[in-house]
């Protein structure tokens, strides 16, 4: 009987923890009771409609009432968080007078069309040009995350009452919204590749800082940006500055230098220099019908020296067009002095293979224009071309003839063209001193009547060809590689 008599009020106690449970249950079930429950002026239930978020349980407001708009909600807005618990999840507690509610928002008409990598790099160029204060890494978390869910779905996440405040988005929306995290990783991969975590974001670092180092800086601004959003791809990692502040002060870095170094690149150059040239100079061996010569080409050094002075070509001002303003005259003096040997191979001529027939002293005054575009990089092109006359001395010598020593046979002077173009090899802007690799092409033939032929008769090694009156010619066109040295004063 005892036993009998002790259950029943140990069944009434089950019964009542079985509906307390079952009620306390459907009262988490059912987020809008519970909103309505804890802020009746604020959110009746009837204006609150359950709806979802893709997975995410949400709370739609229709026609926000005069609380809620004052509050900041607008129409159709979706609660998916209060006070830091998501709808749906946990049971919502009271805290402040007005809750902080995490509201998906959407943006009609405001939807962009562009890839995610190139709205990722705006937002991120947007985040370093914010207040020093204000670069947190919650509020990069958000930007992306939001330009995420713009672009696939026209809308995005807020807190509200609004606000930009990093320490309140950790405290209620870290992490966010399960859209807004799915965008972010999305962003995050479409910048900063396969690579994921904090651990990834410091190596950028470290590779920016030795691009850095390399004056590469265009990739080291590509390493902090891709440093920048590996930071923030976790939760956790939100709440720690460090590698952000990092990342941002090397980009910033990068940045500073690199439009340092393109304005340094694009200045345009002194007004006057001098100018040195040093190399080779190469002339093809001449035609026997021309000649009475059977020669072998020339190779031979090349020297010359000149003013350049920059023209004033009027577009000196004219914004946005600097590589119109690379114009320069270029006046040199040259000296080429060659020697052509002998092709011959019967030994009956007077001249036998391989001994010099004649030697030629080459003098050059020209007037060039030297175009340079002035664009940002250090291995600059320019072109040239211009006129010049061409003072020629050649000399005679003929081992076997009846005189064994050098005889003048040809002084004349022609007019000719030289064309060419070449790049800077190096730069030392410091000193005004810069170095470049060129070539030029010389056009250039010494004409003589048939009935006044040069004096090479000693050496004439092809009799049959000799010209009556069709006059002789001697082509002094040829190729000249040089190095150019130029001093700016």
């Amino acid at each position: 009987m005892l036993r009998d008599s002790m259950s029943f009020p140990s069944c009434v106690a089950s019964i009542l923890v079985v509906v307390v449970a079952t009620a306390g249950a459907a009262r988490a079930a059912d987020p809008a009771t519970q909103l309505a429950t804890l802020w009746p002026d604020l959110f009746p239930q009837a204006s609150l409609v359950s709806t979802t978020v893709e997975t995410q349980v949400g709370l739609r407001i229709p026609a926000p009432t005069e609380a809620q708009a004052a509050l900041g909600l607008r129409p159709d807005d979706i609660i998916v968080g209060v006070n830091g618990i998501a709808v749906g999840r946990d049971e919502l507690a009271t805290g402040d007078a007005a809750p902080v509610l995490t509201v998906w928002r959407e943006f009609p008409g405001e939807q962009p069309i562009v890839d995610l990598d190139e709205a990722g790099q705006v937002v991120l160029r947007e985040f370093t040009r914010l207040p020093v204060e204000e670069r947190a890494p919650m509020r990069l978390a958000v930007m992306l995350a939001n330009q995420g869910t713009l672009i696939h779905s026209g809308a995005g996440v807020v807190l509200i009452p609004a606000t930009n405040d990093s320490e309140a988005w950790l405290r209620y929306a870290n992490p966010l919204p399960a859209a807004s995290e799915t965008a972010l990783r999305s962003m995050v991969r479409a910048l900063g590749g396969r690579k994921q975590g904090v651990a990834a974001s410091d190596r950028e670092i470290e590779k920016g800082r030795t691009a850095m180092n390399k004056r590469d800086y265009l990739t080291a601004q590509d390493r902090a940006l891709k440093a920048l959003v590996l930071a923030v791809e976790e939760p956790p990692a939100r709440a720690e500055a460090g590698r952000v502040t990092a990342a941002t002060a090397l980009y910033l870095d990068a940045q500073q230098r690199f439009a340092e170094e393109r304005a340094r690149l694009l200045a345009p150059q002194s007004r006057f220099g001098f100018v040195f040239e040093g190399g080779a100079d190469r002339i093809a061996g001449f035609l026997p019908q021309e000649t009475l010569l059977t020669v072998d080409g020339s190779t031979a050094p090349a020297l010359a020296a000149g003013v350049r002075v920059r023209l004033p070509t009027g577009f000196e001002s004219a914004r946005g067009r600097p590589w119109l303003q690379g114009v320069h005259l270029l006046l040199m003096y040259g000296l080429t002095m060659g020697q052509f040997d002998s092709k011959q191979v019967r030994s009956d001529l007077i001249v036998p293979e391989g001994v010099p027939v004649l030697e030629t002293t080459l003098h050059r005054f020209s007037a060039e224009i030297l175009y340079e575009p002035t664009i940002a990089t250090r291995l600059r092109p320019f072109f040239r071309g211009g006129v010049g006359a061409y003072p020629l001395r050649a000399y005679e010598q003929c081992p076997g003839s009846q005189s064994t020593q050098e005889s003048l046979a040809v002084s004349s002077t022609e007019v000719g063209w030289l064309v060419g173009g070449g790049f800077d090899c190096f730069r030392l802007q410091d000193i005004g001193l810069r170095g470049s690799l060129g070539a030029t092409y010389r056009f250039l033939t010494y004409e003589f009547a048939g009935s006044a032929p040069p004096a090479w008769e000693d050496c004439e090694t092809q009799l049959e060809l000799r010209l009556d009156d069709a006059g002789y010619k001697l082509d002094m066109s040829g190729w000249q590689l040089a190095f150019m040295l130029r001093y700016d004063l």
